[in-house]
């Protein structure tokens, strides 16, 4: 979540997280479970996953490198 102080969850709505591949954003998603959100899910096998299976006009994450 790299929005800092400027982003706040509301334990209300359904909160999605979501990563390259869906591995982080499992981890991720367990920081609001455990603060008490009832809505979170992590999108399953990531953006990558999500352009590849569901929609093709997404492009998939490309990691940039810093030795680039």
């Amino acid at each position: 979540m790299p929005c800092g102080n400027r982003c706040r969850l509301d334990p209300e709505r359904e909160t999605l997280v979501i990563c390259h591949h869906g591995i982080c954003g499992l981890r991720v998603a367990l920081f609001p479970a455990l603060a008490g959100f009832e809505q979170v899910a992590n999108l399953d096998g990531g953006i990558n996953a999500w352009s590849r299976e569901v929609d093709p006009t997404v492009p998939p994450h490309e990691r940039s490198s810093p030795f680039s």
